[in-house]
């Protein structure tokens, strides 16, 4: 049984991404009616603000609020049912997205214009994916080859089930409990919602509709770009900030939408979990922090010693070069998929991160998964402590990790062009014939904007405790084998995942834990 206090070390985490589709010119879109016209039969054309408004089919993980009951769009849906659930897809999607997102970390950080690369930076993977996903179901030819290669994939017959299952999968991390207060809240709530806003009166192939709909829950919500771009700006401002309860009140700037905007597909993740175990916030005090140039600064650091013996461990593996540990998040049902926040220091973090590969993420991940098992085993003592009769568990860890909040908004085009799928983006040279026929549209921009948060909060009212771990010791406890202390107080990695798939939710760098938000 584990007591909760008000005090609580919280982290709130969220994320927008949007891909903006245009076409060559703000012609007037054709008039709009219900006939499927005889020379493109496939092709529908989205109905006018008189149509009756639909809702998104109930199999959707997250039906989004409309921003006001004026500013409703309409929608035009498929009929086809969101498709089940393929656990063998989510684990290869999750690997896909992983991948993915280490390569486009690199090229954010190389990027100029965004000057990265000594800057605290957050950006999620995963939403970044599914809004591509969404875009790449409609690519053709060599634009769909270029967007899998990008998101490590062999077509969309395998990312569109991957995404789906992998996009079900996240959405039932989700539980609720009672604090001692009798108030219920949702600790770790994570939500993701997609959404995909189009041109009423353009012509959309009916095959995207419905390979949305299999794949994303998602219909297709109806505005007037052609003749208010500002106004749904706003309808889509207004999705953006009910999805990530205010943390991204406005994603689009001036000049991201104008007349000849045809379509904009958005995700949306927002995650507020709590500790397994959290941090007293009476410990926390001043300690200094080197910076990337050599300089150093005063943040508040907290600290914590892992419980192990109250069967809250923090795991800790280390290589050459580099230390990594754990901490979970509670989760009110003990039996349900955790998620975690891994955190690694490197002795050089530009080194590191050049280098850094999926699969060498997955061998620290699973590394640190057997420490979390093994952590918690006592066994005979050796060394010095030969012959304690309570026995030995492997080590104690004291972890010094500073306070961080971190924003990030980015154009990602010139990133993904140098991934390789720059046709995407070119007028005249994309292919998204899939969507819409003939292809006279392409994407710009990409808008990315991430948030992340990691505080104290209120007052730390009862200790967490735990019953059993480790029988009948009598008069001798267990003690630690060994005592390692690990200190963030120089640049250092963070990864927030989803531990049974292993998708990566946000990722980052802190560089300076003193910088304001956005700085």
């Amino acid at each position: 049984m584990i007591r909760r206090s008000r005090a609580e070390r919280l982290l709130v985490a969220v994320t927008v991404t949007a891909l903006l589709g245009g076409c060559a010119s703000s012609v007037t879109p054709p008039p709009p009616t219900t006939v499927v016209t005889p020379s493109s039969p496939r092709a529908i054309f989205l109905p006018t603000p008189t149509a009756s408004r639909t809702e998104l089919p109930a199999a959707s993980p997250l039906p989004s609020p409309a921003p006001s009951a004026s500013a409703a769009p309409d929608l035009a849906i498929s009929t086809v049912a969101r498709a089940a659930a393929d656990p063998a897809a989510t684990r290869t999607a999750a690997a896909s997205i992983n991948a993915f997102g280490l390569d486009l970390f690199r090229q954010l950080l190389a990027d100029p214009k965004l000057a990265l690369a000594r800057k605290n930076t957050v950006f999620s993977p995963t939403s970044i994916a599914l809004a591509l996903g969404m875009a790449r179901a409609g690519a053709k030819g060599d634009t769909a080859t270029q967007m899998d290669a990008v998101l490590h994939t062999s077509g969309w017959d395998a990312l569109g089930p991957g995404l789906n299952s992998l996009d079900q999968a996240l959405a039932s991390r989700q539980a609720a409990f009672a604090d001692q207060q009798g108030n219920v809240e949702v600790e770790p709530a994570l939500r993701i919602a997609n959404a995909a806003y189009f041109q009423r009166g353009w012509s959309v192939e009916q095959p995207y509709l419905d390979a949305i709909a299999s794949a994303f829950g998602a219909g297709l919500r109806l505005l007037d770009f052609s003749a208010d771009p500002e106004g749904a700006g706003k309808v889509i401002d207004a999705w953006v900030s009910a999805q990530t309860a205010g943390q991204i009140p406005e994603l689009l700037q001036p000049g991201d939408l104008d007349a000849a905007t045809r379509f904009v597909l958005a995700n949306a993740v927002y995650l507020k979990a709590q500790w397994e175990r959290w941090f007293d916030q009476y410990q926390t005090k001043p300690a200094p922090f080197t910076r990337p140039d050599g300089s150093q600064v005063q943040v508040p650091t907290m600290y914590q010693v892992a419980p192990v013996e109250l069967g809250f461990p923090i795991p800790y593996v280390a290589g050459t070069g580099w230390q990594a540990v754990e901490l979970r998040y509670l989760m009110a049902d003990s039996s349900a998929p955790p998620l975690a926040i891994t955190l690694v220091l490197p002795d050089d973090l530009p080194g590191f991160e050049a280098h850094l590969t999926s699969a060498q993420l997955g061998r620290i991940s699973a590394a640190l998964a057997q420490q979390h098992e093994s952590a918690v085993h006592v066994g005979p003592c050796t060394g010095s402590l030969a012959g304690y009769q309570g026995g030995c568990y492997p080590y104690e860890l004291s972890l010094y990790l500073p306070r961080f909040s971190i924003e990030t908004r980015a154009d990602l085009i010139p990133a993904l062009s140098a991934l390789g799928m720059p046709l995407a983006f070119r007028l005249g040279g994309a292919d998204f014939t899939g969507i819409h026929t003939p292809s006279e549209i392409a994407i710009f921009p990409v808008v990315h904007q991430a948030t992340i948060d990691i505080d104290e909060k209120g007052t730390t009212a009862s200790a967490a405790t735990a019953v059993g771990g480790y029988g009948a010791a009598g008069r001798f406890p267990p003690v630690p084998q060994r005592k390692i202390t690990i200190r963030f107080d120089h640049p250092f990695l963070f990864f927030v995942r989803d531990l049974e798939t292993g998708a990566v939710l946000f990722m980052g760098q802190v560089t300076d834990p003193s910088a304001p938000k956005g700085g």
